[in-house]
């Protein structure tokens, strides 16, 4: 029986060999276009993207549907577990919008400081201006240390000075990037755990930006840290299409005692 059901699906298969054949030649035509020439884009070619993986080949899931709630509840399972974190949340968009959100429902009408270690910590006053957030900021700058080959180095502040001004500024929110792209500054653990403790001290709440990180994990109990920042580009092997919040038990309970000033940007949401 089971041979007399495979003939005719060989004779099928057989039946489109060449068909088959006619469209492996064209995919590989197409590939010589799309890499070729002085641009790498060829206008006969079907897409310039020569990604096949199911990150951008496979069918859509009904947001509403079992299989999609169980894609999303391995997700959080998977994230917390890698970043020692108590819940996660995804929000449609890019790292920036996960920026906006965490200062939208932290940093509302509140002090704020920063350590601004390069040009991209530049961003999180790129959103207090924009958004009218915080009811003042403080930001700490990077200063330059070595001249290597000529090159000008940089450094974040000494923590013991970190600590200090953190204590006499008493910030609600402090924000600070794990990596910095600009400057190839790199926090160590233990730096971000000593900051964290002071921001605690004085009553606040520590937020890192990983969104450069990658695949440098830092885990969120054992540093303190309260709201963590990445994105799905960042090591996930996914598209750059959402922002991912990591938060740890203190940070849900700020995000339920902190009405959110968004619609879209919203942790509470």
């Amino acid at each position: 029986m089971l041979r007399s059901a495979l003939r005719p699906a060989g004779a099928a298969a057989r039946a489109t060999r060449p068909a088959l054949h006619t469209a492996m030649r064209a995919c590989a035509s197409a590939v010589t276009k799309v890499t070729g020439g002085s641009t790498g884009v060829f206008p006969q070619a079907p897409s310039p993207l020569q990604e096949f993986s199911v990150v951008y080949t496979d069918r859509a899931l009904n947001h509403m549907s079992e299989p999609f709630k169980k894609v999303m509840l391995d997700m959080d399972e998977l994230l917390c577990d890698i970043y020692g974190a108590d819940t996660a949340v995804i929000i449609p968009g890019s790292g920036t919008y996960g920026m906006e959100a965490v200062a939208r429902q932290f940093a509302t009408g509140k002090k704020a400081m920063v350590l601004r270690n390069g040009y991209f910590s530049w961003r999180w006053t790129d959103i207090f201006d924009t958004g009218d957030i915080p009811s003042e900021s403080v930001v700490v700058q990077a200063r330059p240390c070595n001249v290597v080959e000529g090159k000008q180095q940089f450094a974040p502040p000494p923590i013991e000075e970190m600590e200090e001004r953190i204590r006499a500024e008493k910030p609600a929110v402090f924000f600070t990037p794990q990596v910095e792209t600009s400057t190839g500054i790199l926090l160590p653990d233990e730096y971000i755990a000593r900051l964290a403790a002071a921001v605690h001290e004085v009553g606040g709440i520590f937020v890192l930006d990983a969104i450069a990180s990658g695949t440098v994990w830092i885990d969120m109990k054992k540093n303190g840290i309260d709201a963590l920042i990445t994105a799905p580009q960042k090591g996930w092997s996914g598209p750059a299409c959402a922002a991912i919040v990591m938060l740890s038990e203190r940070g849900v309970e700020a995000t339920r005692a902190t009405p959110g000033t968004s619609l879209a940007c919203n942790l509470g949401k």
